[in-house]
């Protein structure tokens, strides 16, 4: 409680269950006070959303009342000003803070370049399209996890423009396209070449995604570029029958994955310190020879980092491969909701019975590795509840997989 007074928290006990969301809306640039605005009140509770919208008063304050109190219900304000976004998420009640004030200040931007950070970048290689010509070409797949840090909006300088991101493409690109749940403000700045953000980036995490054609070049396919931003970690997925691998100085072969019936081989670069804005990264994949790439070791630890950039993204990455192969594999389907399915699913099983048993061995010992150090961050509070629960779930439901297949071939663990 002393906390909450030291935080400036008003403490005030629910004497009824129901709580207050309440706040004001300031326009940043002029110091007005925005009456007469529409927001809207989502409602998150055991999976359903459902919504409130009110209007402020002349003096610019909203009030949203009689909302439920309960550990399981959280709650999200979306408002628009001036064709700009603003999101306010992950607000939560109690019993002890029932009302909890949530001021939004429009126009409040900044062009702090430090305040972004790329936490992942993962490029996915591809056939290209039956309709493309049989050419040599690849798609391209990239999925960006990216975070603004500060409670501003950003807004920067690219060219004659002010967008919210800008992201280098490689040279001889073609066909670029954004994913379907990528932001709708993600469009292409052909006379940059860059993949930009026409709004501006809200705080917190934002998944971008899009695709594009390239050719390779007689033994090389290059999708080198200088970074925009500072970048965590970056990732390539390689698929069966592309006989292609990244330069090993950089990148090492961590994982091998089924993601809706292909096996991808995936390779990952990071460093200590991660990659600065400017910094020239080599992305060039050489051809091999079948049989001679680089043999995959295990590592734990870049497994959990792929895995929990993966939960944050709510699916993102995996929703996106899906659309590229249901692109390529299945033209006339367009209702694609039950290939993102996994949770709970049965997508790995089949896969799982073409192994041999130290093959399936070693899916065993990764599954409990993985949920062993799952626990570990948990327990140290690296990871939230959420991300915790969601990722448990998913390797507990995968290892369920893997010993019912030995219980069916008579080899109980």
């Amino acid at each position: 409680m002393a906390l909450m007074i030291l935080l400036g928290v008003s403490i005030s006990y629910s004497q009824d269950g129901l709580g207050v969301i309440q706040g004001k809306l300031t326009d940043v640039q002029t110091g007005e006070l925005v009456g007469n605005h529409k927001l809207t009140l989502h409602i998150h509770k055991a999976g359903v959303t459902t919504q409130q919208e009110t209007t402020t008063n002349s003096n610019g304050e909203y009030r949203f009342e009689n909302l439920t109190i309960d550990f399981q219900t959280h709650y999200t304000i979306t408002t628009n000003y001036n064709g700009f976004d603003y999101e306010e998420k992950n607000i939560a009640l109690s019993s002890f803070v029932p009302n909890v004030p949530v001021n939004i200040d429009f126009m409040d931007f900044t062009d702090d370049q430090s305040a972004i950070r790329i936490k992942s970048y993962t490029i996915v290689l591809g056939r290209a399209p039956d309709d493309h010509p049989d050419d040599g070409a690849l798609s391209i797949m990239e999925a960006i996890d990216v975070e603004n840090s500060v409670d501003k909006l950003f807004l920067d300088t690219h060219g004659t423009e002010k967008v919210g991101i800008y992201l280098p493409l490689p040279d001889g690109y073609e066909g670029f396209a954004p994913l379907p749940r990528a932001p709708e403000s993600l469009t292409l700045d052909a006379n940059t070449d860059h993949a930009i953000l026409t709004k501006p980036l809200p705080a917190g995490r934002t998944q971008i995604g899009f695709t594009y054609i390239i050719h390779g070049k007689e033994t090389t396919l290059d999708l080198s570029r200088s970074l925009s931003f500072h970048t965590d970690e970056i990732s390539i997925f390689v698929p069966e029958g592309i006989n292609l691998v990244p330069n090993p100085k950089l990148f090492t072969p961590v994982d091998r994955q089924p993601i809706h019936g292909a096996i991808f081989t995936i390779y990952s670069a990071s460093s200590r310190l991660g990659f600065p804005p400017g910094k020239d990264v080599d992305l060039s994949l050489e051809i091999v020879v079948p049989g001679s790439e680089v043999r995959q070791e295990s590592n734990v630890g870049q497994l959990i980092f792929i895995a929990i950039a993966a939960a944050l993204a709510g699916g993102f990455l995996a929703a996106a491969i899906f659309t590229l192969r249901a692109a390529k594999n299945r033209p006339v389907e367009t209702d694609t909701s039950q290939g993102i399915q996994h949770e709970g699913g049965q997508h790995d099983a089949g896969w799982l019975r073409k192994l041999n048993e130290a093959d399936l061995e070693f899916a065993r010992m990764t599954r409990l590795e993985i949920i062993t150090r799952l626990d570990d961050l948990h327990e140290n509070e690296e990871i939230s509840d959420r991300v915790y629960n969601r990722l448990r779930k998913e390797q507990t439901d995968r290892l369920t997989e893997i010993l019912d297949i030995n219980k069916d071939q008579g080899k109980d663990q």
